[in-house]
């Protein structure tokens, strides 16, 4: 996995942000990110950022898919 603090078009003043240069993640990636967090940071409530509205939405489910022509059956998602 390819990080790098983010620096230029940062999200809204966190001076410890990462760029994830290789587009999406695992969730095992995820894992190792979750790991390397303050025991703070992971008592956060888990948010989404979307950058084309500028907006935080916060994480409300973790689900696993059943059947869909997106994902493969058992695959993982959050939903806000």
């Amino acid at each position: 996995m390819n990080i790098k603090p983010q620096s230029e078009n940062k999200m809204p003043s966190e001076p410890d942000d990462i760029v994830l240069e290789d587009g999406p993640i695992t969730y095992e990636e995820l894992g190792e990110l979750i790991a390397q967090m303050t025991e703070d940071q992971k008592r956060c409530d888990l948010s989404i950022y979307d950058s084309s509205i500028d907006e935080f939405m916060p994480v409300t489910k973790l689900g696993v898919v059943a059947e869909t022509d997106v994902l493969d059956e058992g695959s993982p998602y959050l939903e806000i």
